[in-house]
């Protein structure tokens, strides 16, 4: 009976359970339970539920009609998870020269094992979810792939039905990792995704191997998946083409000649799908695509010898793709030869040499995508949080998890406003935090719902991040490769490109401009194009620092008249000289604090301007006047009669609040213009000119005004006298 408890040892207590249930009656097992543990039950097929393994065993051991042959079966069938997946990774040795059969010669016979076993010791590396992480044996799998096995503890937590109490047990579990070198890949079979660092940094720490996440790009599944047997894709884009949603959901058990259909989507990016696999000439069972984790899953249990002869020549198959990929294009004597990187602009754009080669990898990754004709590729040698560092400045950074559930991308639900616009990511005192974009409250990664109350789980707040390039950024991109790769070309009218995680995601489908400088629009280059001389400025910079958003005497009547006079009392009356812009009473409620009319080449859009006064400091994301223009922002994205919006304010804005505003005109397919310090300048001065106004006057004017402000809101304050509340 040894022999059988050793082997049980290496499956899971539900195939212990199956097996009791399918060969033993159940008034035996209720005897041999009580055998074991000393108690009755009242219902064993429960009580068994909650038995520990050593005890499952036990029972096994005193039960006659379970042979050695089926403990053997079992163990070969029950093994490994019942979801059985793979996390592909492109293997880079620290070795050059180091071959599979070298590998193998090194490190065989138990010895890999022994090593990583060793570096599991020199560490704890427990967690909240598992305990005791070891591996237990080592086979060659074919004449290339080593196969290691490891075993853990995984907790569960349960309610104890006899005492009501919670309680938790903890199961032996089974995964392994498969090392070919000659094909440059790793994989690895771990039920749980908090496995997945420890196992990396210590293969990388025993064999001197790096395990580089891949992407399995939409162009591999297109190759080797058949779209006959799809049920399920999703799609996403962060800046879809005009009309067109940005994330989308498709699913039908008859897919496989639809698929003509989704023609319509081409250019999107689609993070996941599911499809119907043939693992041999009689089984099958369906498949899951993570593309973004390089991550492949089955729907049913495989026996082991099943799952190496399916899973390996599945795995080679999408690594040899992902190699021809990644080979070296140009070398770095190219681009050194080329002098890409003392590029004047480049060097103007960026504050670092680290900034300048980073950009200069998006710029390869981009001119590879075009060559190979991939949608996606991984920026190699740079972690996320290096990336956050250096491109936060140039990118809309916001977290945007993976849902399982839902197949795609998912806004995060917050928890204390109930709204779930944006999330964004901010680092401070050395760590990531990510924020409600409406209500500045801090998010936890415990309890993180979508926005259709599905469980996100995970590790990190950098697991998640997308980097949406601002216009400067695609610009000088652009720029970068019309220059030196004439014959490659960038289109900022058909090509985009931003990064998730640390994955370029390129497009060449058209997506619509979402960023407008005031500048660029004809309508108003008679007033950004003049001239500002130094001495009439200085006096433009008094008035833009003393105006305010309302006057002393703002009313519905007294606004009205101010229409047609000819005064400048408020940052909202310039805009009345050169637009249609209606003056009112600046509060909460209405459509707009400067609203007109913007043509953005196609036909006439309405816009809203939120329109704050003067700001010494940059206006961020923490600050008062940062949130109260963001919580603004997000009410007129959801004003279906706006078309277009930005904000107005004589002063400088923090790239975070605009990258924000950009991600937000995005998702409800708005258009942004924003007037900042610059503009406002030239707008008062267009002003001024317009009304036949002199500048000293207009200047002596708001002074006044705003100590007659200061009057009326002390006279409001002020407490009644005995008399007044008598009366």
């Amino acid at each position: 009976m040894k022999k059988k408890a050793e082997k049980l040892v290496h499956v899971q207590r539900a195939a212990i359970r199956r097996l009791l249930f399918s060969y033993v009656d159940e008034k035996d097992l209720l005897h041999r339970y009580t055998m074991v543990t000393t108690k009755g039950s009242k219902d064993i097929r429960e009580s068994l539920t909650y038995l520990d393994k050593d005890s499952l065993i036990k029972i096994v051991q005193k039960s006659p009609e379970i042979s050695q042959e089926l403990i053997d079966e079992y163990v070969e069938e029950y093994r490994y998870s019942s979801r059985p997946s793979f996390q592909l990774y492109l293997l880079q040795s620290l070795e050059q020269k180091l071959t599979s059969k070298k590998f193998i010669t090194r490190f065989g016979k138990n010895k890999g094992v022994e090593i990583l076993n060793t570096t599991l010791n020199k560490s704890d590396t427990s967690h909240k979810k598992w305990k005791e992480l070891k591996f237990v044996d080592q086979i060659q799998i074919d004449p290339s792939t080593i196969e290691l096995a490891f075993s853990y503890q995984q907790r569960y937590d349960y309610i104890n039905p006899e005492t009501e109490d919670t309680a938790f047990i903890f199961e032996l579990k089974y995964g392994f990792v498969w090392i070919n070198v000659d094909e440059k890949f790793i994989s690895i079979s771990a039920p749980l995704d908090s496995l997945i660092p420890v196992l990396t940094s210590k293969v990388k720490e025993a064999f001197g191997l790096y395990a580089i996440s891949v992407n399995i790009s939409n162009q591999i599944v297109g190759k080797l998946f058949n779209k006959e047997s799809m049920k399920r894709t999703a799609f996403f884009h962060p800046n879809p083409p005009e009309g067109k949603p940005q994330k989308i959901l498709i699913a039908d058990s008859n897919m496989g000649g639809k698929t003509k259909h989704l023609a319509e989507y081409d250019g999107y990016d689609s993070p996941g799908s599911v499809y119907e696999e043939r693992i041999d000439d009689e089984f099958y069972s369906t498949i899951g695509i993570n593309c973004k984790k390089g991550k492949i899953y089955l729907t049913r249990q495989l026996k082991a010898s099943q799952l190496r002869s399916w899973g390996l020549g599945r795995i080679k198959q999408i690594m040899a793709y992902v190699n021809d990929v990644y080979n070296q294009g140009e070398s770095e004597e190219f681009w050194h030869t080329i002098g890409i990187e003392n590029e004047p602009n480049l060097k103007l754009f960026t504050s670092s040499t680290e900034e300048r080669k980073v950009i200069l990898e998006v710029v390869k990754l981009i001119l590879r995508c075009k060559k190979k004709k991939v949608s996606s590729i991984k920026l190699l040698g740079y972690k996320v949080e290096e990336l956050y560092k250096l491109l936060r400045k140039y990118s809309s950074v916001v977290f945007h998890p993976f849902c399982s559930s839902c197949g795609n991308y998912s806004e995060i639900f917050c928890k204390s406003c109930g709204r779930a616009e944006i999330a964004t990511v901010n680092y401070k005192q050395g760590k990531p935090k990510v924020y409600c974009g409406y209500c500045y409250e801090p998010h936890t990664q415990n309890g993180l719902e979508c926005i259709e109350g599905h469980k996100i789980t995970v590790e990190s707040w950098y697991d998640s991040v997308q980097f949406i390039p601002l216009s400067a950024f695609t610009e000088l991109v652009t720029d970068l490769i019309n220059t030196y790769f004439p014959q490659t070309g960038f289109s900022l009218e058909n090509e985009s490109f931003y990064l998730v995680n640390d994955e370029l995601v390129y497009s060449n489908s058209v997506s619509g401009k979402v960023m407008y400088k005031p500048s660029e629009l004809e309508q108003f280059k008679h007033i950004l194009d003049r001239e500002v001389l130094e001495e009439r400025r200085e006096v433009l910079a008094k008035i833009l620092e003393i105006i305010k958003e309302k006057c002393s005497r703002h009313s519905n009547e007294a606004c009205m008249q101010c229409q047609h006079e000819k005064s400048l009392l408020c940052i909202m009356k310039p805009f009345v000289t050169f637009t249609e812009h209606y003056l009112h009473p600046h509060h909460g409620q209405e459509f707009g604090d400067v609203s007109f009319l913007v043509n953005l080449g196609v036909q006439d859009a309405v816009y809203v301007g939120i329109a704050k006064s003067y700001e010494k400091n940059p206006v961020t994301e923490s600050s008062g006047k940062g949130r109260e223009m963001i919580q603004q922002f997000i009410g007129k994205c959801m004003d279906e009669r706006v078309n277009a919006l930005g904000l107005i304010i004589a002063g400088t804005v923090d790239q975070g609040v605009i990258a924000m505003c950009q991600s937000l005109a995005r998702k409800y397919n708005k258009k942004v213009i924003m007037w900042f310090y610059e503009e406002m300048v030239k707008v008062v001065d267009y002003a001024i000119e317009t009304l036949g106004l002199d500048i000293n006057n207009v200047k002596a004017e708001i002074e006044a005004d705003n100590s007659a402000n200061k009057k009326r809101g002390k006279s409001r304050t002020t407490p009644k006298t005995k008399k007044e509340k008598a009366s």
